[in-house]
C-alpha cells in the first residue's frame, strides 16, 4: 500500500510572471489529503513462486516424487522460505518422507502426504487438493478452493491449520487427527464415510466460522473421539450438526473425551441420532445451543 499526500501547490517566479507549479499527475483532493492505493511493486494475490515443478517435462525428473530434485526447475527440492509453484496438469505429486517447510504452495496440482510432514508458513492453494495418507499438514492457511481429504490411516493429521476449504472424510474408515487446534474460515469438515473418525489429540478447540457436518450414511456411525484423554471445545461461530454419529468415547484409543460446547450442536438429519457419549469417564458441558430439528434426535 502506498500513501500520497497532497500539499498546497508551489508558487514559482518565471520570466513571464508568477505561475503555479504544474502537477506531474492529475490529482484531485484537498491540501493535506491522503490518497491510498495498491503499491504496484507489491503485486497481488499469491506470491510469485521462487521454485516451480517441472516434473518430467524436461526429460529428467520422474514426474511423481516431491523429493526428486530433477522434478523442480532449479534442480533442488523446495525448502524454508520458498514460494512453491505446483502446476502439474492434474497429476498427483507424492511427498513421502521427512519434514519439509515452505513459505507458500500454490498451483493446479494435487499433493499426497504419505507418512511425512509438510509445514506451510502462509497460504496453501492447490486446485487438485491435498490427500493425507499417513501424513501431516501443519500451519497452513488453506484456500477456499482446496479440499483436504483423509484416507483410512489413523496417522493422518492437521496441526495448527486454518481452512477456508472443505475437509473430506467421505471414504469408509477415513480418519483424521486434530492437533494444535483447527480454525474454520468458512470451511466445512464432512464426516460421511462408514466409521469415519475425527480424533482429538489432547486439549483442542475448533474456532472461527464454519461447520463440522456429521453425515453418517453407512451401516456404522461416524465418530468424533479422544486420542488419549482429550478435551474438545466447540467455540462460538462453529456448528456441529448432522446425525448417525457419536461425539465422545475413543474407538481407537479407548479414552474419554470431555466436550465443551460454546457454539451450536444441531441434530438435524431426519430419522437419525446424534449421540453425545459421556461413557468411559467422558463429560459434556454446554455453554451454547443444543437442539434437534428436521426429524433428527439427540
Amino acid at each position: 500500500m502506498f500513501r500520497l499526500e497532497i500539499f498546497e501547490p508551489r508558487i514559482l517566479l518565471s520570466a513571464d510572471g508568477i505561475d503555479a507549479d504544474p502537477p506531474e499527475a492529475d490529482l484531485v483532493g484537498e491540501p493535506g489529503a491522503i490518497v491510498e492505493g495498491i503499491d504496484p511493486a507489491a503485486g497481488a494475490g499469491a506470491a510469485a513462486p521462487t521454485i516451480v515443478w517441472d516434473g518430467s517435462t524436461d526429460g529428467d525428473g520422474d514426474g511423481v516424487s516431491w523429493h526428486d530434485p530433477l522434478n523442480w526447475d532449479l534442480d533442488r527440492v523446495p525448502g524454508a522460505g520458498d514460494d512453491v509453484g505446483l502446476d502439474t496438469g492434474g497429476a498427483t505429486v507424492v511427498h513421502s518422507t521427512g519434514t519439509t517447510r515452505v513459505e507458500s504452495l500454490a498451483g493446479d496440482g494435487a499433493l499426497r502426504l504419505s507418512g511425512s510432514v509438510l509445514e506451510v508458513a502462509t497460504t496453501l492453494d492447490l486446485g487438485g487438493g491435498v490427500t493425507l495418507d499417513g501424513g501431516t499438514l501443519a500451519d497452513a492457511a488453506v484456500g477456499a478452493a482446496t479440499v483436504v481429504a483423509a484416507t483410512r490411516s489413523t496417522h493422518n493429521r492437521l496441526s495448527g491449520v486454518t481452512t477456508a476449504g472443505d475437509v473430506d472424510l467421505s471414504a469408509d474408515f477415513s480418519y483424521l487427527r486434530i492437533r494444535g487446534g483447527l480454525e474454520l474460515a468458512g470451511g466445512t469438515v464432512h464426516l460421511s464415510g462408514n466409521l469415519a473418525g475425527l480424533g482429538i489429540e489432547g486439549s483442542q478447540s475448533i474456532t472461527g466460522t464454519g461447520t463440522v457436518a456429521i453425515e453418517g450414511s453407512g451401516s456404522s456411525p461416524v465418530q468424533i473421539e479422544a486420542v488419549a484423554a482429550s478435551t474438545l471445545v466447540i467455540e462460538p461461530g462453529i456448528t456441529l450438526r448432522g446425525g448417525h454419529g457419536v461425539v465422545g468415547g475413543g474407538r481407537v484409543s479407548g479414552s474419554a473425551l470431555a466436550l465443551v460446547n460454546r457454539g451450536t450442536i444441531l441434530a438435524d438429519l431426519n430419522g437419525q441420532v446424534l449421540e453425545i457419549d459421556g461413557r468411559g469417564g467422558g463429560s459434556f458441558t454446554n455453554e451454547g445451543v443444543v437442539e434437534a430439528s428436521g426429524g433428527g434426535r439427540l
